[in-house]
């Protein structure tokens, strides 16, 4: 969801919609905004990314007005991710090879892949090494969906 400003400077919530096979950077269609609606049209990918400042520079100014000082905006840490890598990824060849073999094999069978999280005696297995497999499996989930899209995955 994205915020979308009014000529009115009022926030309404919207979603920027991308017409299905247009490229990334192409103008994107103001998809919940009504025809007739001053909110529609087509918005350069520079005039979004000022979009974002602004929603970004709005938040920050009146999130604290707004919420009467229940929630204040903060500035996000930056995120580095220097290496981002499960144990392993099974690959199904033959999901119907499956079908007969003991669980959790026929649980595979719908999946092209699935990735492989080894965990043995003495590892940690706290919230922290939870949430970074999530995350990993965040990460392959993206670079899948890029490779879906024909945008190759960069180091």
């Amino acid at each position: 969801m994205s915020i979308v400003f009014s000529r009115s400077s009022k926030l309404h919530t919207g979603r920027l919609a991308r017409p299905h096979g247009a490229r990334r950077g192409a103008p994107a269609r103001l998809g919940s905004a009504t025809p007739g609606d001053g909110r529609q049209g087509l918005l350069s990918a520079n005039t979004m990314g000022q979009s974002e400042q602004l929603a970004q520079r709005t938040f920050a100014e009146e999130t604290e007005r707004t919420t009467g000082g229940a929630a204040g905006w903060q500035d996000p840490p930056e995120i580095r991710l220097d290496k981002v890598q499960s144990d392993g990824l099974l690959v199904i060849r033959r999901p119907h090879g499956l079908a007969q073999l003991p669980a959790p094999w026929p649980l595979a069978q719908p999946h092209g892949e699935v990735m492989i999280e080894l965990k043995l005696a003495g590892n940690h297995l706290d919230r922290e090494a939870v949430e970074r497999a999530l995350l990993r499996r965040q990460a392959r989930q993206l670079q899948r969906v890029k490779e879906q899209d024909g945008v190759v995955a960069g180091p």
